[in-house]
């Protein structure tokens, strides 16, 4: 989230709106990523781990695969080569191959703009981003972008994060490295004892309740019951999400209220997405998937976009609230659940009227 934030008062710096739609998951990895990224929706194993740490993989040549050390180079050529005469940048993708590539052509595009139109690059005043003050706690990372000092500063950020360095800052390239350490270990320990190493749920892979248009092939959930606690879970997420496009574009709100939208939605993870992706982690997927069982899919609607006036958009998200939380309600009295489904979905179902009444 905190990465997040960075990146969209990036874009708002310059005139740019966050921006937070994207294709449904599993996504068409070729049309959107360079070769061999896979972005899709898996269980906890050693090929997942062994994407992530190949993704954070730093610019550090103490931390650097060998296979990675030449690519900053080639990315800062091709930016380049993407520049016509006239300064604008060509339709043509930039490629990436790992996190620090990716926003290596970021830094590099705004120097280049800047250095092209001194004084026109940045358009936006700070009242316009979303950043840390002492009405909205968010991240202390969140500062006001306004040059390309701090351009360059919000982005050393995410990369130091991200890689991590040799000093105090254990960013996820070694987080990541650390627990594929720990899972090649514990095998080992289990083989030695000839015992099995079962680290997760037996979850299947891109679980959804329809195949979505822009999504590659997924894996219907043929349980009835698990299907609409899917459900559930999406028209959470899809309300959740429209309040963070909201925070980020806000121009009517005042600070209080921007600071009750970033209050709702940081605890909305908290207690409503991750009790429910949880709880579908253990629900089955029914018919010819054995004892599989589902997961959140995080679905997008394609109406995910920013609900422009505040009066209407906040009685909007209250209604949704509102009729989400009796669907929840009703769900935790439902035969069909277990008593520990039973549990979650009832308390689900208070905080999501909670949230609803705040935001009256």
């Amino acid at each position: 989230m905190c990465h997040l934030s960075i990146v969209s008062n990036l874009l708002t710096s310059i005139g740019g709106a966050p921006h937070f739609a994207r294709p449904n998951l599993p996504q068409d990895t070729p049309k959107y990523y360079p070769p061999g990224f896979s972005l899709d929706l898996q269980p906890f194993t050693r090929e997942s781990l062994q994407r992530f740490v190949s993704y954070e993989n730093p610019n550090n040549p103490e931390l650097k695969a060998a296979e990675f050390k030449n690519e900053e180079e080639k990315i800062r050529a091709e930016i380049f080569s993407r520049v016509d005469d006239d300064c604008q940048l060509m339709e043509e993708d930039i490629p990436f191959n790992t996190i620090h590539d990716l926003y290596s052509c970021i830094s590099e595009g705004f120097q280049f703009l800047e250095e092209q139109h001194p004084g026109k690059l940045f358009l936006c005043d700070s009242s316009a981003q979303l950043t840390n003050s002492k009405e909205v706690r968010l991240f202390d990372e969140l500062f006001p972008i306004v040059d390309l000092a701090t351009v360059n500063e919000s982005i050393r950020i995410i990369l130091e994060q991200g890689e991590g360095n040799t000093s105090n800052v254990k960013g996820h390239f070694r987080i990541f490295s650390d627990i594929l350490e720990e899972y090649e270990t514990e095998i080992k320990i289990s083989q030695e004892k000839n015992i099995e190493f079962i680290p997760a749920r037996n979850c299947i892979e891109n679980p959804f309740i329809h195949q979505p248009a822009d999504a590659s092939e997924v894996n219907i959930i043929e349980d009835e019951f698990t299907a609409e606690i899917s459900l559930l879970f999406n028209s959470c997420y899809d309300t959740m999400m429209k309040m963070i496009i909201r925070a980020f574009n806000h121009h009517e709100e005042t600070t209080e209220e921007v600071s009750l939208l970033c209050d709702t939605f940081i605890s909305f993870m908290h207690d409503v997405i991750t009790p429910l992706g949880t709880l579908l982690t253990t629900l089955p997927m029914g018919g010819s998937y054995g004892d599989k069982t589902a997961g959140p899919s995080f679905e997008y609607p394609r109406d995910m976009h920013l609900l422009p006036h505040k009066k209407s958009a906040w009685q909007i998200f209250s209604e949704q609230l509102e009729l989400i939380s009796k669907f929840a309600a009703e769900f935790s009295n439902d035969e069909r659940a277990a008593a520990r489904a039973k549990s979650v979905l009832a308390d689900v179902a208070i905080k999501l009227a909670g949230f609803a009444e705040k935001l009256k």
